[in-house]
């Protein structure tokens, strides 16, 4: 079967392992798998070739929980993280993790990823997620949240409660049950 190659808009080839933008810039997913043959698209039941790609972005590896397709990569924003922001994000993960006591960022014990969110004032927002790696699957409820405030950098939490009355534009959790 012959393979197709599969680029990002800017012409960059989709590669397993990349930490792309998906969602129009909202989330930061990373690509398990590039879909680029006939029998990859049997499999998968898809009718074009793309990437498959999980909410995760670190060593933890849930496989692919969402499949994007070549000609829908730009409506949906699906291009490389640019490496300044990987840094950004790399950074906001471990001090979350220093100011928690817990080693999140490259730790295959645990699940994270971040989701930006526009707030009322026009402000884009961090929102890292992250839970015990273990859970990921069957546990959604031992997801956490924090927000990292804009300016001064700190955490703040972002309770059970306020994640079931429905953040305004804050992503569900996945792994098949209800938000917490």
């Amino acid at each position: 079967m012959r393979e197709e190659k599969v680029c990002y808009p800017n012409g960059v080839e989709a590669r397993v392992g990349d930490i792309v933008w998906s969602d129009e810039g909202r989330n930061v997913r990373k690509v398990v798998e590039v879909v680029a043959t006939r029998g990859q698209c049997a499999r998968w039941g898809v009718d074009e070739c793309g990437v498959m790609m999980a909410w995760h972005i670190g060593a933890f590896d849930l496989g692919g929980m969402l499949y994007i397709g070549r000609a829908s990569f730009e409506e949906e924003g699906i291009e490389p993280v640019e490496p300044q922001y990987m840094r950004e994000i790399e950074e906001m993960f471990r001090r979350l993790g220093e100011s928690l006591g817990i080693p999140i960022w490259g730790n295959p014990q645990y699940a994270y990823y971040p989701a930006l969110h526009v707030e009322d004032n026009d402000r884009a927002v961090w929102y890292l997620y992250f839970q015990p790696a273990a859970d990921a699957r069957n546990a959604p409820e031992t997801e956490r949240c924090f927000r990292c405030n804009p300016g001064n950098g700190t955490f703040e939490e972002i309770s059970a409660p306020a994640l079931r009355t429905g953040v305004q534009g804050l992503p569900i959790p996945r792994g098949g049950g209800p938000a917490i």
